[in-house]
């Protein structure tokens, strides 16, 4: 794959978005109840090695689609159970949706190379990752 304009400029943006958002999470800790459950459903699936059926204390967790906890696990093998690796599977999902933000606004590639309208692909991309929303919201 050639790197062309249009390919540095989504790599750019990936680049931004996934910096900006992981920015900070080393350092605050998983302290919600609710993210607090799915950090503690993916370190028991990582400790047992049981990839199939997620548990929590004990007791089957069926409350999200099992892709979550597979991503967070595997996060923790790769990194250990740190704040930070329980929420990097949610930075890179958010990072990723921002080119695909651009995309759907009609810029490049996705327009067959044109620019419709007035569209920035910049000005999509940073008023979805610098909305606060987005950011807590995982």
């Amino acid at each position: 794959m050639k790197l062309t304009k249009n390919n540095r400029l989504w790599i750019i943006i990936f680049l931004v978005s996934f910096l900006f958002l992981l920015w900070g999470n080393q350092y605050l800790p998983v302290t919600d109840p609710v993210e607090s459950n799915y950090a503690l459903t993916a370190k028991e699936m990582a400790e047992s090695g049981n990839w199939l059926s997620p548990t929590i204390y004990g007791h089957y967790w069926y409350d999200k689609p099992i892709m979550i906890y597979w991503l967070t696990a595997a996060s923790y093998r790769l990194f250990g159970f740190t704040s930070l690796a329980s929420r990097l599977p949610s930075v890179l999902a958010g990072a990723r949706y921002s080119p695909g933000c651009c995309c759907f606004s009609g810029a490049p590639p996705c327009a067959h190379g044109k620019w419709s309208g007035d569209a920035s692909p910049g000005r999509e991309s940073s008023v979805f990752s610098l909305s606060p929303h987005h950011g807590m919201v995982p």
